[in-house]
């Protein structure tokens, strides 16, 4: 499983990387909108979408990433991006951490259709707005997801004791969120000393509190995707990477920080 695990994160870092540095801003742009293909068929799974529902569900998610993709960056598409990540974070920050404490399901075509197109949608527009002339940009927003993950893990294997949502998530600890929480600060730390243009950006103190209010989304957008399996009664949301589940078990987190990440970009930038 180990051996499986380790080849398909390769074949998938290997994929990103030619993708990301690779192609051309619109031809990105339909990367991206293929990804939120593959993730809103497995939405569909986890909320029981009938067949049709999943194909409209699916149209509807793909067609406004393509559309941006293929748009000149200016005043329109930011207008447009940025309404979108203001709706995906009062989603993530008012309506999820309910969902979460009371352990609600997503009943009703709108409530579960509604849901899935604001927490794949903005983040697909993040991923083209910040990958924009810079992918090194989008990566630097990226890392400290992908930083916490593994963070929380092996801190949680070795040191943890405390269950952080036991009816959600068995398997995850205050201890490795914590420690999640330790390593993103240290990342976000090492990035204002050693990276000129994160000090002349932001200061000290305000990449600091972002940094913890990204730890703090990176883990409830984990925790919701394990909602949602939970109740739907699946391990994981798909078979299509070995080892690792599905394309939504590799980018729940992202769902809930990118929009965030955006949304500073076009406010600070």
């Amino acid at each position: 499983m180990l051996k499986t695990r380790v080849l398909t994160a390769l074949a998938i870092g290997l994929l990103f990387a030619g993708a990301l540095f690779g192609l051309p801003d619109q031809w990105w742009g339909c990367f991206v909108a293929f990804i939120v293909w593959l993730a809103s068929g497995e939405w569909a799974r986890l909320v029981k979408a009938k067949l049709i529902e999943r194909h409209i569900f699916g149209v509807a998610a793909v067609v406004p990433v393509v559309a941006f993709g293929f748009t000149p960056a200016g005043f329109e598409t930011q207008l447009l991006g940025g309404a979108a990540y203001v709706c995906a974070l009062a989603m993530w920050c008012f309506s999820v951490p309910v969902f979460l404490r009371y352990q609600l399901r997503l009943d009703g075509f709108y409530a579960r259709f509604m849901f899935g197109l604001v927490a794949l949608v903005p983040t697909a527009l993040a991923l083209i707005e910040l990958r924009r002339g810079a992918p090194l940009r989008l990566l630097a927003f990226m890392a400290p997801v992908w930083i916490a993950d593994i963070a929380a893990y092996f801190v949680g294997r070795a040191w943890g004791r405390t269950k952080l949502a036991p009816n959600i998530s068995p398997g995850k600890t205050r201890e490795g969120a914590l420690g999640a929480l330790v390593a993103v600060l240290i990342y976000a730390l090492l990035l204002h000393l050693c990276v000129p243009a994160v000090a002349n950006w932001l200061n000290l103190f305000a990449v600091l509190v972002i940094a913890v209010i990204y730890t703090g989304l990176s883990i409830e957008g984990d925790l919701f995707e394990s909602l949602l399996k939970r109740q739907a009664q699946l391990k994981d949301s798909g078979t299509l990477l070995p080892g690792h589940g599905g394309v939504l078990d590799r980018i729940d987190s992202l769902l809930s920080t990118l929009p965030l990440a955006a949304l500073l970009w076009l406010i600070f930038s």
